[in-house]
């Protein structure tokens, strides 16, 4: 009834039908593969993309944040700036206004011209006698040397600290018992009047020849341990 082309056609056809069959699936299989891959790398596009985003935003953060401690720091230091211009400003006002003090003081001819000068000015000094003695005597020092540098005399004064002496008990209440133990104590022990007289010796014999007009204090270290925080 058919002859043999027919059926080798029709063998033929099914065999093109099966092999599209099973190359439609491989094909298939790889465009979904292909498609998945494309799928992560957009997901992984979309992370990189996410974590770029979120870098950028914390180093603007982190920018933002510097740029605002940069002008803390910079208004912090003006106003510091400013502050100690204005202390510097009045603690300049305060010394020169002592210095005329001083001088004014030290231009009286006798001890009672100096005494009614105190009496009249001291309420506007703003210090004891005591400690207004002892800044006259650092800057008549001063003048004095001045005055003497031309015939070579040389004039310098010594600041002694807490000494041994019938006057100690009359300082101790004045500044009171627990400050005084602590200004002795800073260096173990108060002065006794020999330590004070070794250097004004050196002074009056003239080993040093080129101080002049200086305050030398004699304490043993103890403005020293004070002003460097000695621990005792």
């Amino acid at each position: 009834m058919f002859d043999a082309a027919f059926w080798v056609a029709v063998a033929f056809v099914a065999f093109c039908a099966i092999l599209a069959k099973f190359a439609y699936r491989r094909i298939i299989d790889a465009l979904d593969a292909r498609a998945r891959a494309i799928s992560d790398q957009l997901d992984e596009a979309a992370r990189l993309r996410e974590e770029a985003q979120a870098l950028l935003a914390s180093y603007q953060r982190k920018q933002r944040d510097a740029m605002q401690e940069a002008e803390d720091i910079i208004e912090h230091a003006k106003q510091e700036a400013e502050r100690l211009a204005a202390e510097a400003e009045v603690t300049l006002e305060a010394e020169v206004k002592r210095r005329g003090e001083l001088a004014e003081a030290l231009a009286t001819e006798t001890f009672a011209e100096g005494q009614t000068w105190w009496r009249a000015n001291a309420d506007t000094v703003g210090t004891d006698a005591y400690t207004f003695s002892k800044e006259a005597v650092v800057l008549y020092t001063m003048v004095l040397a001045g005055r003497g540098l031309a015939r070579g005399i040389r004039v310098n004064d010594v600041g002694p600290g807490p000494i041994d002496t019938p006057i100690l008990p009359d300082f101790t209440t004045e500044v009171g018992a627990d400050t005084m133990k602590t200004m002795i104590d800073m260096v173990g022990r108060s002065a006794q009047p020999h330590d004070i007289a070794e250097a004004v010796v050196q002074l009056a014999e003239g080993h040093i020849g080129w101080l002049n007009g200086q305050h030398i204090i004699v304490d043993g270290g103890m403005m020293a341990g004070f002003s460097s925080g000695w621990n005792k």
